[in-house]
């Protein structure tokens, strides 16, 4: 299974990694990051701070489930640097199961851009869900 987590990401972890618990499945966890093209005006290279957001929001990801032990037994977790639609389609490809957090902006009834790409572009089945799921 395939896990994007952002923002209310973690209503999507906790189901995800329950489907994986009992389906004895690999949950796959990324937190997809993409820098603006061009750095900003007065600022030489990029440094490591949106790889160690994604980072932080893995990390922030597992502390729901792992402190209620509801962790499966494998687990995979990469902060993935690329357009978000087009790394989480490329990383589910074999998956189960693609599983779509929500970023909290807007309705959570209606995809954003990126849900919505992978939901037109993935040949894995998507779910997404609310955080109230």
């Amino acid at each position: 299974m395939r896990v994007r987590s952002r923002g209310h990401g973690s209503a999507a972890v906790r189901w995800a990694a329950d489907q994986a618990r009992e389906r004895r499945a690999v949950l796959d966890i990324v937190a997809v990051w993409e820098e603006p093209p061009e750095p900003p005006a007065g600022h030489g290279r990029y440094d490591d701070g949106p790889l160690e957001v994604a980072r932080e929001r893995l990390e922030h990801a597992l502390t729901e489930p792992a402190r209620a032990r509801n962790l499966p037994q494998r687990l995979i977790t990469a902060p993935l640097h690329g357009r978000p639609g087009e790394q989480l389609v490329h990383r589910a490809e074999g998956a189960e199961l693609l599983v779509l957090g929500t970023t909290g902006i807007g309705s959570p009834d209606i995809p954003g851009g990126v849900g919505l790409y992978c939901l037109r572009h993935s040949a894995t089945p998507a779910l997404r869900c609310s955080p109230t799921a």
